[in-house]
């Protein structure tokens, strides 16, 4: 069997990264080998204007906002991306959240494990 990682980008605001990073280590993200609650996290400043019929998390309608967010990285083995998916998309505040999605799949050369990029 190979080996598929999925790596998924989301960017949450500050006051909500530790409950967005919970709920994601608990659906089986963030595991790799002999570890678990693995992630990158990296701040950034956001930057969107929400027009109309939006219903903004932070700011106003017609009115640009740059607030303040982190840039999260978490990994997870293909078959717990369904599970890890669904929470990431009920417990971000975001009414339509930036996520990116990437799959790998695993190749060991002289005794490590290292991800390509996978089809997909």
């Amino acid at each position: 069997d190979i080996l598929v990682m999925i790596i998924l980008t989301s960017w949450v605001p500050e006051t909500h990264l530790e409950t967005v990073k919970e709920a994601l280590f608990e659906k089986g993200a963030g595991r790799r080998g002999n570890y678990d609650r693995a992630c990158y996290q990296t701040p950034v400043e956001g930057q969107f204007r929400p027009l109309e019929n939006s219903t903004p998390f932070v700011g106003r309608v017609n009115t640009l906002e740059k607030t303040r967010e982190y840039q999260l990285t978490v990994s997870c083995k293909d078959e717990y991306f369904e599970p890890v998916m669904a929470e990431l998309l009920r417990v971000h505040p975001y009414e339509d959240p930036g996520i990116f999605v990437s799959r790998f799949k695993a190749v060991q050369k002289a005794g490590k494990i290292y991800y390509e990029r996978a089809a997909p």
